[in-house]
């Protein structure tokens, strides 16, 4: 398990579209060995179950959630079980990243997503996401879960 949380979630900004990224980020100082490193966690998979629940008093209505398929065109429905077989590179509102603190000089970052909810209301939700393998790509690395709008293009 890397997540079971609960969050209020804002509207996007004025620079991203309504879509709600949901993945790890990934850092690291030198090109080279930072870009081997994102495509090995995508090309060797990470699979997970991801639900993403909206709060409406006392309930709690599952979001549907999409993944990008290879071809990177497609957009797949993930199953009632929430299943995703692993992460594929996505583009956060910069705005976000950086009005939170997120973004550091000298420091590369990749966004890597799980699952992707389309326009989801501004409001509470619960957020469970479950590793189904061990993750050695990702051991002795900084990543972080990390939600966020997807940027526009330009």
């Amino acid at each position: 398990m890397i997540a079971d949380m609960e969050f209020d979630l804002p509207p996007p900004g004025e620079l991203a579209w309504s879509s709600l990224i949901i993945g790890v980020r990934i850092e690291g100082t030198e090109v080279k060995s930072f870009i081997a490193h994102s495509d090995l966690i995508v090309r060797g998979r990470l699979p997970a179950r991801v639900k993403l629940q909206r709060i409406e008093g006392q309930e709690r209505v599952d979001v549907p959630l999409i993944r990008i398929g290879p071809d990177l065109k497609e957009r797949i429905p993930l199953g009632p079980d929430g299943f995703t077989p692993g992460v594929r590179a996505a583009g956060l509102d910069g705005t976000m990243l950086y009005e939170a603190g997120l973004e550091r000089e000298g420091v590369l970052s990749k966004i890597l997503s799980f699952a992707r909810a389309a326009n989801p209301p501004p409001g509470r939700y619960h957020l469970r996401i479950e590793l189904l393998e061990p993750r050695p790509q990702l051991q002795g690395r900084p990543a972080e879960l990390i939600l966020g709008y997807n940027a526009r293009a330009k």
